[in-house]
């Protein structure tokens, strides 16, 4: 867990705000997000497993920036914080290294923040997935790029995440 002194991830700023209002313009399985198509194009039907996939076209040498979203029912009952040990063997399962974690709200919601790198064919790349629970749907965002662009293109991110929505 990230210690009390620690930066929060920008990706929580909105820990005090209320939930935003389900009424994005792309409608997932149980959620809503807003997405500006002149910056962001739609890559869903590319990856299997996943919701929704988007990958960033706003600025074309912030290569390889991406973000999806995946919506699984029957949590069973669960909350994010007694999910977050098989949450965290799943990253170390797929070779992932958490720099910094949480227990947090997002948007308004509990949930389980992590920030992460992993090296895939000598590329470095960074990541953070936001987990929450509700409704009995577990929801994953995972939004990533190369970890020399990253934060470069975390305000696009960010500005897309402040309007997840659970309808």
């Amino acid at each position: 867990m990230i210690n009390a002194e620690d930066e929060p991830s920008s990706a929580d700023d909105s820990s005090e705000a209320e939930k935003p209002a389900a009424s994005g313009n792309f409608v997932g399985n149980g959620y809503t997000l807003d997405i500006d198509e002149s910056k962001w194009s739609n890559i869903s039907s590319s990856i299997a497993g996943v919701d929704c996939a988007f990958s960033y076209v706003g600025d074309t040498s912030l290569a390889s920036a991406n973000f999806n979203v995946i919506a699984q029912s029957g949590a069973g009952g669960i909350s994010i914080s007694d999910a977050v040990e098989l949450i965290q063997q799943q990253y170390v399962s797929q070779g992932y290294t958490v720099s910094k974690d949480e227990l947090t709200k997002f948007n308004g919601y509990d949930a389980y923040i992590a920030a992460m790198e992993i090296e895939q064919g000598g590329m470095k790349l960074k990541m953070n997935q936001i987990a929450m629970i509700e409704n009995d749907t577990l929801y994953l965002i995972s939004y990533g790029s190369d970890s020399s662009v990253f934060d470069s293109v975390e305000p696009e991110f960010n500005t897309v995440l402040s309007t997840f929505a659970i309808s």
